[in-house]
């Protein structure tokens, strides 16, 4: 069974690096456009962000350079915090479209940041069971056993 964990585990690091891959870069393209230019480096959506590739990135690689034995709490932590930005992303792009105002990229940029959000959650329900797995097997090894 702990065999089975640390592959969900292993997977779930290595797609939460790929999709770092994808999101940092858009992320930033995209802030830097809608903000206009350096000024985004002191927006606090994308400080936000930044912390989340930061927290994605050592996670990821806190998880696969622990293997064999399970370490999903920091990759957990950052899928946590990634969910919550997309989160709130995605309901103040909502709030903005039931008020009638456009979005930077249209309706594209709408239907983005919830997919975003689905997957962070996702990830973040999938880190979570991992992480609570792995401390109840720690809890359990150090429980005495009655003989």
């Amino acid at each position: 069974m702990r065999q089975s964990s640390r592959r969900i585990e292993t997977r779930l690091a290595r797609l939460t690096l790929a999709g770092l891959a994808v999101y940092a870069p858009l992320e930033t393209i995209a802030s830097w456009q809608m903000v206009g230019g350096a000024h985004v480096l002191l927006h606090p959506g994308f400080l936000q962000s930044i912390v989340g590739f930061g927290l994605l990135f050592w996670g990821s690689m806190r998880s696969l350079r622990a293997r064999p034995r399970p370490a999903p709490a920091i990759m957990c932590i950052a899928h946590a915090w990634c969910a919550s930005v997309f989160w709130h992303a995605s309901t103040v792009r909502l709030a903005a479209v039931q008020r009638g105002l456009e979005m930077f990229y249209g309706s594209p940029e709408l239907w983005i940041v919830w997919s975003g959000t689905i997957v962070a959650l996702a990830f973040f329900g999938c880190s979570l069971w991992l992480t609570v797995r792995t401390e109840t097997a720690t809890l359990d090894a150090r429980m005495p056993t009655e003989s």
